[in-house]
């Protein structure tokens, strides 16, 4: 039988910690790093970050050509919330105009 268990939270809140304690449990223990897995996808060169950087501009790379992520994140998380504040303006004028039908 076997089991996943995902470990989620922010920074700083102690998943790599957790993590380890699991995998110094038993050898049967596998621990997927999700964080090490992203940054090897995205190092320079690589085809994920050419999309990134074609998506969300040349300001998300440090000088170097590496990636970013504090301002990939906050490039991310503004543009994630114009989209929810558009589709919530459609959603409230939608219903307004079905509330006059």
């Amino acid at each position: 039988m076997s089991c996943v268990i995902a470990l989620t939270g922010g920074i700083c809140s102690g998943k790599s910690v957790v993590a380890k304690k699991f995998s110094d449990l038993s050898e049967k223990i596998s621990v997927i790093d999700s964080d090490f897995i992203s940054r090897t996808v995205t190092q320079p060169g690589s085809i994920a970050l050419h999309m990134i950087t074609k998506y969300f501009g040349s300001s998300v790379l440090f000088s170097n050509g590496s990636l970013n992520r504090s301002i990939l994140k906050k490039k991310f998380f503004l543009i994630l919330k114009i989209k929810n504040g558009l589709k919530n303006c459609y959603i409230q004028s939608s219903e307004k105009k079905l509330k006059k039908l």
